[in-house]
């Protein structure tokens, strides 16, 4: 049985760390490289919205919402799918696909 390993970044660890970070574990784990690159387009996406040099501290729930409405007004031919995280109702919702590295699992 696989274990679930969470991946936290707390302090000063910048997004483009933990992307990074975040890119070598899903090469670690096989992901095909038409996956890296899905990864680096959505991250590159979410920069602009947000902005370069920012800490991963500075990604809360309220950015992961005002980040898929950009999405949506923003890049019409890009679908955003998401699911309730955790899985219980009246939970938050969070994309399927990493949005911030620093919510990313393993």
């Amino acid at each position: 049985m696989k274990e679930k390993i969470t991946v936290q970044f707390g302090g000063e660890k910048t997004l483009d760390s933990a992307f990074e970070h975040f890119i070598q574990s899903r090469i670690v784990l096989n992901s095909a490289p038409e996956t890296i690159t899905f990864y680096r387009n959505i991250f590159r996406y979410f920069l602009e919205f947000f902005g370069d040099g920012r800490l991963c501290e500075e990604v809360d729930e309220d950015v992961i919402f005002d980040y898929l409405l950009y999405i949506k007004q923003n890049k019409p031919d890009m679908t955003v799918d998401v699911i309730p995280f955790p899985a219980v109702p009246g939970a938050p919702v969070a994309p399927v696909a990493p949005v911030s590295p620093c919510l990313a699992t393993l």
